[in-house]
């Protein structure tokens, strides 16, 4: 299945465009969109960080001229960074995202724009911007600025967009979207600004980042399905907000609470969510953080209930694109709940000690360039969708195989058949086993010299299992994406 919708381009249409949601209010849009005439509205001077500083917003054009190509428009109040200024000074190259362009310099203004919720100012780092997301669960993304537009997709509560201006009482923004074919692209649409919150967090737009780290191979890609209604959905759709656009060097790890808890320890008070800035929710304890709380069997209190889907979503698109995890912990208590019992992967805050100590999950990239996470949700009837993509700047011919097999009681074990091809021998990295001893390489690899030359070096691994009631072993045998038998 592929979601239609309106792809990103150039729109020269829109009737007024101007105001990204940032609060979630709506302010009057005057003047043409995109007016770039010659109004002093701001003074630039020799700023290097600035701010749109117009009503109508800003065209970001292909060249210092009116008639050039108009990329998009930049809202109001938009931070950006001056690259440089044309000969005649009337023009400012400025990066915005990802993206560079030209804009009229008299209508950017010297510093931040003006402040939303928590405060927070100043430009975003290159490749960065400020998101919206979604604040009411089921919220339709329209292909018109119209309550009776058809409906492009349904997202769920804390979806991250791309506010790119508004339309009467509808925002236009830009949207990831992923299907189990392994399609992804950018869709353009429209959503209810009353349904939307702005965030002060500079954060990646995966699909953004892979394209500007030329990483075009999907590697590997899963797919979890979990009950939309729920707290824990809720969590795992904040969690894959902040995984999405990770960026992993060759030789380098990715592990995962390093990148979604950072700051799960929120300081802010609130009464609802409202009070909170768009990326995060008011949890049970009266302060704005990146998730609610979760109560386990045990009546303990845990920070992110839910998020173990994602890690379990991440871990087994690593094992879709055969790279190697190097800290793994199971999901013990509930298990089969997050896909398959041996193969579903546990994080926990209370033990948030060095990887090879509390229960972590970390993937190691060796496929010879970098790897790039794109991630999001969907809501797909009454059921939440997560979506992992690994995207990567090579194309590395490797392939694995699972399987999980019972060593008895409460124990399984993932044996994995992992085969790289290349000029010569490759063996895996010589990183440190974490994951308290539970992941190892078996035997000495076999190396196969094919028919055209090439090297194929073959190895088995074993990632060991425990749970807390005896759990019965899928006898399904499940392959990565680019294994021959699924060609």
């Amino acid at each position: 299945m592929r979601f239609v919708g309106h792809r990103v381009g150039h729109r020269a249409g829109l009737a007024c465009v101007g105001l990204a949601a940032l609060v979630g209010a709506l302010a009057a849009c005057s003047g043409a969109p995109g007016e770039d005439a010659a109004v002093s509205e701001g003074a630039l001077g020799e700023c290097t960080s600035a701010h749109v500083e117009t009503a109508a917003g800003l065209w970001l054009r292909a060249a210092p001229s009116r008639t050039a190509e108009g990329y998009e428009v930049m809202p109001p109040g938009a931070d950006v960074t001056v690259l440089e200024r044309s000969a005649d000074r009337e023009w400012a190259r400025v990066r915005f995202g990802v993206r560079e362009g030209w804009a009229f310099a008299d209508l950017l203004a010297c510093g931040a724009g003006a402040p939303v919720v928590g405060g927070a100012s100043g430009a975003c780092a290159a490749g960065q911007e400020r998101h919206t997301y979604v604040h009411s669960a089921g919220t339709a993304l329209r292909n018109a600025a119209s309550p009776s537009a058809a409906t492009v997709l349904t997202l769920p509560f804390g979806a991250k967009l791309q506010a790119r201006g508004v339309e009467g009482a509808f925002t236009r923004v830009v949207v990831p979207s992923l299907d189990e074919s392994g399609a992804s692209d950018r869709v353009e649409g429209y959503v209810a600004s009353a349904d939307v919150r702005g965030s002060n967090r500079c954060t990646e737009s995966g699909l953004a980042k892979k394209e500007s780290a030329g990483a075009r191979h999907l590697l590997g890609q899963y797919s979890l399905s979990r009950a939309a209604s729920s707290d824990n959905a809720k969590n795992a759709t904040l969690g894959l907000n902040r995984l999405d656009g990770a960026s992993v060097a060759d030789g380098a790890h990715l592990t995962y609470l390093d990148r979604v808890a950072d700051d799960r320890r929120g300081t802010v008070a609130c009464a609802s969510d409202a009070d909170c800035d768009g990326a995060d929710v008011c949890h049970q304890r009266g302060v704005c953080g990146p998730y609610y709380f979760g109560i386990s069997t045990q009546g303990t209190e845990l920070w992110g209930s839910g998020v173990c889907g994602t890690a379990t979503t991440l871990h087994r698109a690593a094992l879709d694109a055969s790279l190697l995890p190097s800290a793994y912990t199971n999901h013990s208590r509930f298990p089969g709940s997050y896909g398959y019992p041996g193969a579903d992967a546990e994080v926990a805050w209370y033990s948030a000690g060095p990887p090879a100590t509390g229960q972590h999950y970390r993937f190691f990239n060796d496929s010879g360039g970098t790897v790039v996470v794109v991630a999001g949700t969907r809501l797909v009837g009454s059921q939440l969708e997560m979506t992992v993509q690994l995207w990567g700047s090579n194309a590395d011919t490797r392939y694995s195989e699972h399987e999980i097999v019972s060593l008895g009681g409460d124990r399984l074990e993932l044996r994995r058949k992992l085969t790289r091809i290349g000029s010569g021998e490759r063996t895996s990295p010589r990183f440190a086993v974490e994951g308290a001893g539970n992941i190892r390489r078996e035997g000495t690899p076999t190396v196969t010299t094919l028919a055209d030359g090439r090297v194929a070096t073959t190895e088995q691994w074993r990632i060991d299992s425990s749970y807390e009631t005896s759990v019965r072993a899928p006898t399904e045998r499940f392959l990565s994406r680019n294994h021959p038998e699924r060609r």
